[in-house]
């Protein structure tokens, strides 16, 4: 498995809960990092040929796709490539909505403001039916972790919308039964969504959110690490 690092948390987070991106991602599908590849673009290292793994999932970042900077534009067009060599793909977050832009996609603003904390993820009838989501369906959703305030506004050409949130209607989506982008972290614990609402905490007043509120409501979640496992053993 393939891991392209498009970002870090703070440190005082990943110091606080056994490391980085790639650790959490590595640890939720049942690999010890060195069973993975980690690639970091960011820092000039260079990305494989498009059909060197069969699975790649693509990380989060503080940075924003709308920035169009020059490691995402590439990434962005390698991941084109990765996709048509017959690759399975996961977006989380910042990977999220690159995939969803490499796809033909669009990502902006979201209009309905910041995601963070503990959400509630609705399904779609059409994650029944999907290979990485249907054993994990059920009708009421299930509580997931959120820090974001870009969004995929529009969906790439003949992908399927599998689940929203309140404040976002493309929490994940899926093309061709082996690519998927999920808006949420399903490498986040309760641990890190608290970590991340502290850090943006001096923020949150500002847009007219209410740290106590949000802080009361994250909650661990049960479906996350079962996604990456799901996703690693397809």
């Amino acid at each position: 498995m393939l891991i392209i690092k498009l970002g870090s948390a703070p440190v005082h987070i990943a110091n606080a809960n056994g490391g980085d991106f790639e650790h959490w991602i590595a640890r939720g599908a049942g690999f010890s990092l060195e069973e993975t590849t980690v690639v970091d673009p960011r820092l000039g290292e260079t990305l494989p040929e498009a059909g060197a793994f069969s699975k790649i999932v693509i990380s989060g970042s503080s940075s924003m796709v709308t920035e169009c900077l020059d490691w995402s534009e590439r990434v962005a067009a390698w991941l084109s490539g990765a996709v048509d060599a017959g690759a399975s793909v996961l977006g989380i977050c910042y990977g999220h909505q690159l995939l969803a832009k490499a796809l033909g996609g669009r990502v902006g603003r979201n209009p309905l403001g910041r995601e963070i904390g503990t959400t509630q993820l609705s399904f779609y009838q059409s994650a029944q039916d999907d290979p990485l989501f249907s054993p994990f369906y059920r009708g009421q959703g299930y509580p997931v972790q959120v820090s974001h305030s870009e969004t995929v506004l529009e969906l790439p050409p003949d992908a399927q919308l599998l689940a929203s949130s309140e404040l976002d209607p493309h929490q994940s989506f899926s093309l061709a039964g082996r690519i998927w982008g999920v808006q949420f972290h399903p490498e986040f614990n309760a641990s890190i969504s608290r970590g991340y609402l502290a850090h943006f905490a001096p923020d949150l007043a500002a847009e007219g959110l209410h740290y106590e509120i949000l802080e009361s409501r994250i909650i661990d979640d049960d479906i996350g690490d079962n996604i990456l496992r799901r996703f690693a053993e397809l």
